[in-house]
């Protein structure tokens, strides 16, 4: 095995708990995966982990129409994702959001005045989403 190859397969052992043809694993199953090295000859590179890419938090209904003094429940979820969200309305004069009792997913839309708003929400380090409200 090249020096290269090694510190990559030592990477990969590291960060994501194997190596694909190092010997390690069971036969026949298909290797895990590893850290790409990239860059020139000699033995510096720069190591690439790819990193997934956190699934968008979706509402029911979009866009959210609610009239003034009036409530509407709205569903919010990221697939693979079952944590709680923080959640931000851009104008507060227009709509209030509360979440419901014991749910991490459903939330309560109250109209307060006429105006279109709208209602972002957050999860981890960087999954996002959003939903425009109308009230009439």
């Amino acid at each position: 095995m090249s020096p290269r190859r090694a510190f990559a397969c030592l990477i990969a052992l590291a960060v994501l708990g194997g190596c694909a043809g190092g010997g390690a694993g069971t036969p026949g199953a298909p290797p895990p995966p590893t850290a790409t090295p990239t860059g020139g000859g000699g033995s510096g590179g720069i190591v690439i982990i790819p990193v997934p890419t956190p699934a968008p938090v979706i509402c029911s209904p979009s866009p959210v129409a609610v009239s003034v003094n009036q409530s509407v429940a709205v569903n919010c979820a990221a697939a693979h994702y079952g944590g709680p969200y923080t959640f931000t309305v851009a104008n507060p004069t227009i709509a209030s959001v509360t979440q419901a009792n014991g749910s991490f997913t459903n939330y309560f839309v109250t109209g307060l005045r006429s105006g279109t708003t709208t209602l972002t929400l957050h999860y981890g380090s960087s999954g996002v989403g959003s939903v425009a409200i109308d009230v009439h």
